[in-house]
Parts: C-alpha cells; structure tokens; sequence
C-alpha cells in the first residue's frame, strides 16, 4: 500500500519536478496534482495501511508546495469523498455518528453545523 500510494507518488514528483527545472527554455514553473482520498482525514476501521498512505499524501503535497513555490511549482491534491453505495454502507462517519447510509447527508453533524 505504501509502495503504490506514496512511494510511487514521490517518484513521479521528483521526476515531474527535475523535468520542470531542468527545461531547456527555463524553469517556467509547472503543477504536480495527487489523487488522495476523504480517508487522509477521516479513519476507517481495517483501512489503516491506506488511510496512512492518503494522510502521507496529504503531508507530501504540502511539503513539495511550499519547497517549490518560489520556482513557480503548483502541488495540489484532491481528496473526493465517500459516495453512498453498497459498499460503503457502513462508514467510519457511520460509525462515528451512529446515522447508517443518512451519515452520507448527515456531515453537517460532524462540522457541528446544526447548532
């Protein structure tokens, strides 16, 4: 898991990174953009390795940002959400909340936005 969602997403910056400065006609900046995942925020039980590798990503994306800003160098991520499917029928917003499938509509609960 490791391997694959940070490991590999480093690899691919550094090169993306070398390839931007190094451009023939002149660093003129560039955008790295990572896939992450809402589980860089929220946990899920049994989903430790990849919550892990999500919140690492999280971290890389800030640390490459602010050490390539000055160059010109955009790093983004984004970070969908859970979608209301079978298979995530039972979440950790579930579990947390105690909604079932409502917890998908029910994150102002969390926010404490129904105050």
């Amino acid at each position: 898991m490791i391997d694959i969602n940070l490991k590999g997403y480093f690899l691919c910056a550094q090169r993306a990174i070398k390839h931007f400065l190094e451009r023939p006609e002149g660093p003129e900046g560039g955008v790295v953009v990572f896939d992450s995942s809402v589980h860089q925020i929220i946990p899920k039980p049994t989903y430790a390795g990849y919550a892990c590798s999500k919140a690492a990503i999280g971290h890389l994306t800030s640390t490459l940002g602010l050490e390539y800003a000055g160059r010109g160098i955009r790093v983004n991520s984004v970070a969908p959400g859970a979608i209301a499917t079978p298979m995530n029928a039972v979440t950790s917003v579930s579990f947390l909340c105690g909604f079932g499938e409502s917890s998908f509509t029910r994150c102002d609960y969390i926010a404490g936005l129904d105050r």
